[in-house]
């Protein structure tokens, strides 16, 4: 269930929170939240487009930002492991260059607390659905 609600593009705005207040497909990929595809996450200016770029089910999937933003070059590897208890480890790590010197500790914290958050929802917004079945 995890790597379900992480794929789909069209879903983050259920689950992600307050900086993803909506969420679609700008290219929905084939099949849909494979590599090539391109979510578009957020409205109005803060917009953020992200293509996948590594698609592994229920294992793996990396993701860079194809939009303006602050930060150039960015990736993010969200990886995913199975645990003998029935739940699921999930490290979701990137990195990025600042587009301005000097504003690498502030992107940093700030994308740092973003992912943390998100980590967070997307394990809550799993289990809720494993309890429904």
């Amino acid at each position: 269930m995890v790597f379900a609600l992480l794929e789909d593009g069209s879903r983050w705005s259920e689950w992600a929170g307050f900086f993803v207040p909506q969420s679609s497909w700008a290219v929905p990929g084939d099949p849909p939240g494979s590599v090539g595809a391109v979510r578009k996450l957020g409205i109005g200016p803060l917009v953020s487009l992200e293509r996948v770029v590594e698609h592994v089910p229920d294992e793996h999937l990396a993701y860079v930002v194809a939009s303006p933003s602050p930060y150039r070059d960015y990736r993010a590897e969200v990886d995913l492991t199975a645990l003998p208890d029935g739940g699921t480890r999930i490290v979701w790590q990137g990195s990025f260059t600042p587009n301005v010197r000097g504003t690498g500790p502030v992107l940093r914290w700030f994308l740092h607390r973003l992912v943390t958050g998100f980590t967070a929802k997307l394990a809550d917004a799993a289990e809720r659905a494993e309890a429904r079945g």
